[in-house]
């Protein structure tokens, strides 16, 4: 018979919580990590349109695409 102690309960709880913590340590990281890639890739994209002399626009379509013109 598979029967829990109320500590055997309250361990399993701890840790579960612990995982929960550690899970949104690791989005966080995540989103931040996402967020800087795309300030750098911004950045990167407007010095090749700056150096070029040109200008971003929105691509047709998806409105997605940035092209130089």
């Amino acid at each position: 018979e598979n029967v829990l102690t109320v500590a055997q309960f309250n361990q399993i709880i701890v840790l579960l919580e612990k995982a929960q913590v550690e899970n949104t340590r690791i989005e966080q990281e995540k989103a931040e990590a996402l967020l800087l890639q795309r300030q750098e890739l911004r950045a990167v994209v407007s010095g090749i349109l700056n150096s070029k002399g040109g200008r971003a626009k929105v691509g047709k379509g998806t409105g997605s695409g940035v092209v130089a013109e």
